[in-house]
């Protein structure tokens, strides 16, 4: 497999391209850019053959955040891959991911974080006649959070579940010398529910206040992809739209309409004020 690198952005927003890791969101928060393993294309090039492209990879920077640099490290673990052929039409694929995620701030020690985390994911495929397939896959993933410092004294440590169940159906396409074309739907409800706790102390003159709270926000979004897609041998592929694969080609493009939501936010805060009375000044009035 050969080691590809590549420096693509600009000068403010830097980004290395090369093969074997992706670009993941470490708690809910896009700040983060984090480089790992793309586990779920690495199967899925494997399954198909290498012959039909590597894996793309992505480590990301964001030198604009407003304290500092940030660079994280996301390791896989391993991986399990249960995969089953049932009567020559059904495939049921499970597989699990535990993974951990570790940073540091540049500019700011204490925006430092660490994440582990485990994704497990549930498909069944049903492959007709004429290239045509229908797949159902259910996902989950669950991850807990350790803030260090923050804004003020304190630490912060958050828990975050996301369930998700996609269904598509679509034509792999008839293969030539030059060109495949594929057209089909897919359809993916994803809920992804953020708890968090936070207790900071601050301290001024002449009082000191701690602050505890608790935050719990559910978000979820609804995507759906339509549209034809092309495959043109020996050239790369562009992904636009939800990343998803029919059984023997590659992503390509996809018109994409997305459907967003935050549905419920919740956050309670507790405060507790100590005032301390400073003693006057000898020479001022009431001495």
């Amino acid at each position: 497999m050969a080691f590809q690198v590549k420096i693509v952005g600009d000068i403010n927003n830097p980004r290395i391209e090369f093969s074997g890791s992706e670009q993941r969101v470490v708690g809910g928060d896009p700040d983060y850019a984090v480089m790992g393993v793309n586990w779920e294309a690495l199967k899925t090039r494997i399954e198909q053959g290498w012959g039909k492209g590597r894996p793309k990879a992505i480590y990301g920077r964001n030198a604009e955040l407003p304290w500092g640099d940030q660079s994280y490290q996301q390791y896989g673990l391993t991986e399990l891959t249960i995969r089953r052929r049932i009567r020559n039409a059904w495939i049921v694929s499970a597989d699990t991911r535990p993974y951990v995620a570790v940073g540091l701030a540049a500019r700011n020690m204490s925006r430092s974080k660490a994440e582990v985390g485990v994704d497990t994911n549930l498909s069944l495929t049903h492959s007709m006649s004429q290239g045509w397939n229908a797949e159902v896959r259910a996902g989950y993933s669950q991850t807990v959070s350790v803030e260090v410092g923050g804004d003020t004294y304190g630490g912060k440590v958050g828990a975050s579940s996301t369930w998700s169940v996609e269904a598509s159906y679509g034509q792999s396409g008839s293969q030539t010398r030059e060109e495949q074309i594929g057209t089909g739907a897919h359809v993916n409800v994803e809920l992804d529910p953020h708890m968090g706790a936070q207790a900071k102390l601050t301290a001024t003159r002449g009082s000191i206040q701690a602050r505890v709270e608790y935050e719990t926000t559910w978000w979820g979004h609804l995507w759906i992809d339509y549209g034809k897609r092309v495959y043109v041998p020996g050239k790369a592929s562009r992904k636009d739209g939800h990343f998803f694969y029919f059984e023997g080609i590659e992503n390509h493009n996809w018109g994409s309409p997305r459907i967003e939501y935050q549905d419920i936010s919740l956050d309670l805060y507790a405060n507790a004020n100590i005032d301390i009375e400073e003693a006057p000044v000898r020479g001022e009035s009431g001495m």
